[in-house]
């Protein structure tokens, strides 16, 4: 299962800032989507939910046929499309695991001296978290 604990937008790995407004569709190119101010988020889901990768390839494929039906991309192979939006989905509920696993192994790391010190797990977990995440630009 995938923590998801954030609006998620599409927009971020697969596609490009809004273009300005043409007539007619706009092609993919190597499996690159071009979209035309166009945005998928997933509001509606608590900030605790999970997803199971069965579920975010179900939403990939309904991305990609709103995309297509709203003539906002052409594509002749369908399903790498759906392949590409699906990744770019596992990719942005995966960040902030994959976050934490690393901050644990910060933590980790220095366990021995926060055990001298008295130092407060959850409030250093905290701000490594937060440090990491500005390191990274991530939108959590």
């Amino acid at each position: 299962m995938i923590s998801c604990c954030c609006s998620l937008h599409l927009l971020s790995s697969i596609i490009p800032p809004p273009l300005k407004k043409r007539k007619g569709s706009l092609a993919i190119s190597a499996l690159r989507i071009h979209v035309i101010n166009y945005d998928v988020s997933l509001t509606d889901f608590e900030h605790s939910m999970l997803l199971s990768k069965e579920y975010v390839g179900y939403l990939a494929r309904e991305i990609t046929n709103k995309l297509i039906e709203g003539e906002f991309i052409e594509t002749p192979n369908k399903a790498a499309v759906a392949e590409r939006v699906n990744a770019a989905l596992l990719e942005e509920l995966t960040l902030e695991d994959r976050i934490n696993d690393e901050v644990r192994i910060i933590l980790d790391t220095y366990s021995d001296e926060m055990t001298r010190s008295g130092a407060n797990y959850q409030e250093m977990f905290k701000k490594i978290k937060n440090e990491l995440v500005r390191k990274y630009k991530a939108v959590l």
